[in-house]
């Protein structure tokens, strides 16, 4: 009687036989694959955000991924997007942006960290052209063998026109547009994967008339733009923030998980944003210390799970927690499912 061969002599076995009948040698064991075993991983200068997006307060979004921000004007996409561009840049990567909406303002993205001399541009604003120009990017990359974080953003995708709108006009309607979105991210994703280049999409909301039944908003751009992104990110506006003489100087934004590949989605981080500054990294956090019990709430006061006979003022809290991060970080569950902020919306 033959004796049965170990399952993993078996595997290995048949993963030879496949891979000498086809000559890419494709297949192989999930942990060797690099794709999808060994993501690397952007901050989005924010630790609540971070963790509501992948559980883990240091990642928020992965390289080799497309990652979708939405929301209606004036949310905070473009800001969370410059974020992402300053957070690639900290630590020695290159951030390339096409500013669609010629919106950009060298001044406003200093004064949130960004290095504009080492910041790429493009005003491309037809769709075909910021695909291939991306394509073409991220292939010289390549051949150039540059070993760095590579960031692109798109800001945003809802407004560029298809080549056929602006050769048409006003008279016919963009009946490819859709279509050119799905061929550009059928192109790009599995360029992007194989040189972990991150692919950040800017996309608007609208109101969704006509249809009772359906979400109240939808996203521009036909739903390739739902389908190809690992993670969709919503961002709403919430309440100003004011001065002690009632001036506006900043604002709150909700940052909701929309979809995820990574971890829980439907969460939403409460951050603040405040004008010339941008995202305080440390707002959001209390929330989800509290929720986590790292921190306990008593009235005002604070203390940690480690130490609950010491408490501090909020204010003392958040200068310890900016003086020694890194020691606090350590007390986060790293990948626990959590339910801070979510709101059902």
């Amino acid at each position: 009687m033959t004796k049965k061969k170990d399952g993993d002599a078996q595997v290995d076995e048949l993963l030879t036989s496949i891979n000498t009948a086809f000559k890419d040698s494709d297949f192989s064991i999930a942990t060797e694959k690099d794709f999808i075993s060994k993501l690397d991983w952007l901050s989005s200068g924010n630790y609540a955000i971070n963790y509501s997006c992948t559980g883990d307060p240091v990642k928020a979004i992965p390289f080799g991924r497309i990652t979708s921000l939405i929301g209606d004007s004036g949310s905070g996409k473009s800001l969370l997007a410059d974020h992402f561009i300053a957070e690639t840049q900290r630590i020695g990567g290159l951030a390339v942006l096409f500013d669609v909406e010629r919106a950009g303002y060298v001044n406003q993205m200093e004064k949130l960290g960004i290095d504009t001399k080492k910041l790429i541009v493009s005003g491309s604003k037809v769709l075909e052209d910021i695909f291939e120009k991306t394509i073409f990017f991220i292939k010289s990359f390549e051949e150039k063998k540059l070993d760095i974080p590579l960031t692109i953003v798109i800001d945003s995708i809802s407004q560029a026109s298809s080549r056929a709108e602006v050769e048409e006009g006003f008279e016919k309607a963009d009946m490819k547009r859709a279509q050119v979105i799905r061929k550009g991210l059928r192109m790009v994703s599995g360029l992007i994967s194989d040189n972990k280049v991150c692919l950040i999409i800017v996309n608007h909301q609208t109101q969704n008339i006509g249809n009772p039944y359906g979400p109240a908003k939808v996203m521009t751009g036909g739903t390739a733009v739902e389908y190809f992104p690992s993670q969709i990110i919503e961002v709403n506006k919430g309440k100003v923030i004011k001065d002690s003489k009632d001036m506006p100087i900043g604002m709150e934004i909700r940052v909701k998980i929309f979809k995820s590949r990574f971890h829980t989605p439907y969460i939403t981080a409460r951050v603040q944003v405040y004008f010339g500054r941008g995202l305080d990294p440390i707002s959001g956090l209390f929330d989800i210390m509290i929720n986590l019990d790292i921190l306990k709430d008593h009235k005002g006061w604070y203390a940690f799970k480690d130490n609950p006979d010491k408490k501090y003022r909020e204010s003392e809290v958040r200068d310890m927690l900016l003086k020694d991060m890194d020691t606090y970080l350590k007390m986060f569950p790293i990948g626990e499912l959590m339910a801070v902020g979510i709101d059902g919306a």
